[in-house]
């Protein structure tokens, strides 16, 4: 008897485990068939699924190992969350395709790998009711966006949405967009007309451009004039080849409730900054608290922006609310310079914080 007091119950033990480092060691799970069982189910909600975990098969074309551990029909409903961005393969569609109808009952989010990811697995997509995040944005292949629209207008529940970055141009635009949708990632072929032809829904408050090699800046300012009194994030990163050396500088114009705003140096100019861009609004505050200038190093970027241009604004009270100011290291500007030390005097004066990204 003095013994089994000495016992902890098995709740408490699979909450120690929890706490541990590697919850899910396997002799940690071999101790007892309750502790197995009762680990089992996170185990498969998010199957670790990587490069290694890879095995050629009698076509020499490559699948999860798990593969069939994932089609067996008591794991099918574990599993929750499927992270295919460090998986290197070089399979069939039909694979990618069979293990999102295996998974469709219980799948939430879908990060798919760089290839793989073709016609079957779109249409095999429709079945993921309950899905809340789709993330294409390392697909390489061709994706037809008519045939994307059509799939996620079957997912109700989905919330966050990446384009794949290599996908053809779009001229359908009767399609409807999930109610929930908030987040949302722009790639590939998206083109001017489509910009002006689509409306966005008003749900959307973080919307992020990258690799959209036919937008031009006409498109830029479409989109945002139409969802920009929504958003309090933007993020327009390079490669955006067509927008022009300025195509970002009405950013705050259009959206004047941005909360975080991240642009590369290469699609702004001092006019950002100006007056006539980044007005003083006579209704509210403008709320913009984190900004991020991102560089890819290219020679003459440095003249398009100054530290004074920043330190006007923010002396000004153009930006009241104001805290962190993050600038790559390669944005060229000599961080010992006069102008960058007036700058960083100013802004830790309104206990705005500066740092290298």
């Amino acid at each position: 008897m003095e013994e089994e007091k000495l016992k902890l119950p098995l709740e408490l033990i699979t909450k120690i485990l929890e706490y541990t480092p590697n919850p899910f060691c396997t002799n940690h799970l071999l101790l007892c068939r309750g502790i197995y069982w009762s680990f089992l189910w996170k185990v498969y909600s998010q199957p670790e699924l990587v490069s290694n975990n890879l095995y050629p098969d009698e076509s020499n074309n490559f699948v999860p190992k798990n593969l069939k551990l994932l089609m067996k029909r008591k794991f099918q409903n574990m599993v929750k969350c499927l992270d295919l961005s460090r998986v290197v393969q070089s399979g069939k569609n039909s694979y990618m395709s069979k293990l999102l109808r295996r998974t469709s009952s219980s799948l939430e989010i879908f990060i798919s790998s760089q290839s793989s990811f073709g016609a079957a697995p779109l249409v095999s997509i429709k079945s993921c009711f309950r899905l809340k995040v789709l993330d294409l944005r390392l697909v390489s292949e061709s994706v037809n966006l008519a045939e994307l629209f059509k799939s996620i207008q079957c997912l109700p529940e989905l919330e966050q949405l990446c384009f794949p970055r290599s996908s053809v141009t779009c001229d359908e635009f009767d399609f409807q967009w999930p109610q929930k949708l908030w987040y949302l990632r722009l790639q590939g072929g998206i083109t001017d007309f489509f910009a002006a032809n689509v409306r966005f829904p008003e749900t959307i408050t973080c919307l992020e451009f990258a690799h959209c090699s036919h937008l031009t800046r006409t498109g830029l300012d479409d989109i945002l004039s139409h969802i920009g009194i929504n958003l309090t994030r933007l993020s327009i990163t390079y490669p955006m080849p067509k927008i022009g050396d300025d195509g970002a500088d009405r950013s705050f114009w259009f959206c004047p409730n941005l909360k975080s705003f991240f642009v590369d140096i290469a699609y702004i100019s001092w006019e950002l900054f100006s007056e006539e861009l980044l007005v003083i609004l006579k209704e509210y505050d403008r709320p913009l608290r984190s900004m991020t200038i991102e560089s890819t190093g290219y020679m003459g970027m440095c003249e398009k922006l100054s530290p004074n241009d920043i330190t006007i604004a923010v002396d000004e009270e153009r930006l009241p609310c104001f805290e962190r100011l993050g600038l790559s290291a390669m944005l060229g500007w000599d961080f010992k310079s006069d102008d960058m030390n007036d700058m960083i005097s100013e802004l830790d004066h309104h206990n705005i914080e500066v740092f290298k990204v």
